[in-house]
């Protein structure tokens, strides 16, 4: 009885507001903007997030209340507890989406108040659909946290291209958004995290031959914004990512070539991130067209870097340095090799903040070598830390400790082994004991 109430008066709104919504057409003849539907290799688009652009309705757009009515209702009348937080999810998409509309075609001086109330509308939905997810039953939790986990790395690409469009004081706050926005989603569900990770970016990866750089670029800025205990985590699934991509850019034309480099050049990260990039797929086998064009690109913007810093007077210096070089837990040796290179022009006090800078840097890599437990994650490790002698002696240390350890694991590995084969040895002579005396 209640759900037939439910379900008159949602027909009886319905029939109201689509008659005020015909009316507002035929007085303000307004018409819905849209969005171009082209795809690129440095954009995410609609599509990419199951939504179609005409479903992108901005404040002040022709049947934006209409449309927000209609995804509420649908809502409301789905019982199936997985589709009706796949629709949360969209609604949460569909207020990240507004927003980028906003920014990329309203002129309107309210837009900073307007760009702000879509955020904070993204990020309430985005909170209670994670919250959900926590009291959904096993299978389906599993079903859900996959696809949140692929839309959640379009999203930050998407904030994150966001802020570039727009003045210094509104990217600073969608900066902090997008940062507060995908830890809270890192620290409602750690668990498997390379494993859930490698298999958002295979999806990505999946759209087309180009489209693992842009998981490489999403797990790289990853690293930065969360904690330091998830690195290890998100490298793995950036080699495994990388590795695919070597694979399908084994016979490319010159056009996907130069595709390759502009993107490296011109992705929304901080110039350090985009050089480390560069770094981590410059590690692919020597003579790969993917080497090759990232060492050229790693060069290009090693070289930029450096002619940008030294048009800089030493406020502005200082400025950048501290929101390039001293922020993150992450790229360290990339950041010495940096500091080293800036150090030839620059002012005798300047350079010796630049060289505490480094011993601060020098400082963290070290940490990082004895929190090592991994061959692998040291011997990547050490590619990134090529040219840098002032670690040599901590590399070679963690090494004998590794292969200390791993001999020690296939000693006692060949212990168990052996106390197995002796049990089922006795096992055996008691069967044929038992035999004989039958």
């Amino acid at each position: 009885m209640f759900n037939k109430k439910i379900i008159s008066f949602s027909l009886f709104v319905l029939t109201l507001v689509f008659a005020w919504q015909v009316n507002t057409k035929l007085i303000f003849a307004q018409s819905d903007d849209t969005t171009s539907n082209t795809t690129t290799i440095t954009e995410v688009s609609s599509d990419d997030l199951d939504i179609s652009n005409e479903e992108i309705k901005a404040p002040g757009d022709a049947g934006y209340w209409w449309s927000k009515f209609k995804l509420s209702t649908k809502i409301l009348l789905t019982t199936n507890a997985v589709k009706k937080d796949e629709l949360k999810l969209k609604q949460a998409n569909l207020e990240l989406l507004a927003a980028k509309k906003l920014a990329e075609n309203n002129p309107d001086t309210n837009l900073q108040e307007k760009l702000n109330e879509a955020l904070k509308k993204y990020q309430a939905k985005m909170n209670k659909v994670e919250e959900k997810i926590n009291t959904l039953p096993a299978e389906k939790k599993a079903e859900l946290i996959k696809k949140l986990d692929e839309q959640t790395l379009k999203q930050q690409e998407i904030l994150r291209n966001l802020g570039s469009k727009l003045p210094e004081e509104a990217k600073t706050k969608i900066e902090t958004l997008r940062k507060e926005r995908i830890n809270a989603w890192y620290e409602k569900n750690k668990t498997n995290l390379e494993q859930r990770l490698t298999a958002a970016a295979d999806v990505t990866d999946q759209a087309d031959r180009l489209a693992g750089l842009k998981a490489m670029a999403n797990l790289e800025d990853l690293k930065d914004a969360l904690p330091a205990e998830a690195s290890s985590e998100i490298e793995a699934t950036q080699n495994k990512t990388r590795d695919r991509l070597i694979e399908k850019l084994k016979n490319i034309s010159e056009q996907e070539k130069e595709k390759v480099s502009k993107y490296l050049q011109e992705v929304k990260l901080t110039d350090v991130q985009k050089i480390k990039l560069t770094e981590t797929l410059s590690s692919a086998p020597q003579g790969s067209v993917l080497s090759t064009e990232a060492i050229q690109t790693k060069a290009s913007l090693m070289a930029k870097l450096k002619e940008k810093f030294n048009s800089l007077d030493d406020s502005q210096k200082e400025k950048f340095l501290q929101q390039n070089i001293n922020t993150g837990q992450n790229a360290e040796a990339v950041k010495i090799k940096i500091i080293n290179e800036l150090r030839s022009e620059a002012s005798s006090e300047l350079k010796t903040k630049l060289e505490k800078l480094k011993i601060e840097q020098q400082e963290q890599l070290k940490e990082r070598i004895k929190k090592i437990d991994d061959s692998d994650d040291l011997d990547e490790l050490e590619d990134d830390s090529r040219n840098l002698p002032i670690i040599k002696k901590e590399m070679e240390a963690k090494k004998l400790e590794l292969l200390k350890k791993e001999r020690e694991n296939n000693r006692e590995a060949e212990k168990q082994r052996l106390e197995i084969l002796k049990k089922k040895q006795e096992l055996e002579r008691e069967r044929l004991k038992q035999r004989n005396e039958d």
